[in-house]
């Protein structure tokens, strides 16, 4: 059930919003939705948190995004 997903990643993102995985799972499943600029807004918001780590895995992620979207017919 994708809304509940969605709710529990939102919870988690509510209890701990330096989670930058929670960001990243979240956009994962607005990428299986088809919602781009919600995929690409949260892993915006993983970067951001994720900085400190310099974890380059949600750059990619995000050129994954921008990449199936504009593969999307118009």
């Amino acid at each position: 059930n994708l809304s509940a997903a969605e709710k529990a990643m939102q919870e988690s993102i509510a209890i701990d919003p330096t989670h930058a995985a929670a960001y990243a799972a979240l956009a994962r499943l607005y990428r299986k939705q088809s919602r781009w600029g919600d995929a690409a807004a949260k892993y915006r918001e993983a970067i951001d948190k994720a900085a400190a780590a310099k974890d380059d895995d949600f750059y990619y992620e995000l050129g994954l995004c921008i990449i199936e979207q504009a593969d999307e017919p118009t």
